[in-house]
């Protein structure tokens, strides 16, 4: 749930909350670091190389096999 600043304005227009209550928790969250979690390109390529590695092992193995005889 995202709360804006506006919506707090709101809560003390409507006498929710208090003029101090709402400056304590403005100063509060905005000594909060931002731990929103995110997936971005980056994280796509980390694991596409990844997936590319298990591949290579796993096709180099089955080759071995065929080819020296492994099981």
């Amino acid at each position: 749930m995202n709360v804006a600043k506006q919506n707090l304005k709101d809560a003390v227009s409507a006498n929710i909350l208090s003029s101090e209550q709402f400056e304590q928790l403005i100063a509060f969250l905005n000594q909060q670091t931002n731990t929103t979690v995110k997936f971005d390109y980056t994280h796509a390529l980390y694991y596409l190389g990844g997936l590319i590695a298990i591949g290579a092992m796993t096709l180099t193995f089955h080759w071995a096999s065929l080819v020296v005889g492994w099981h």
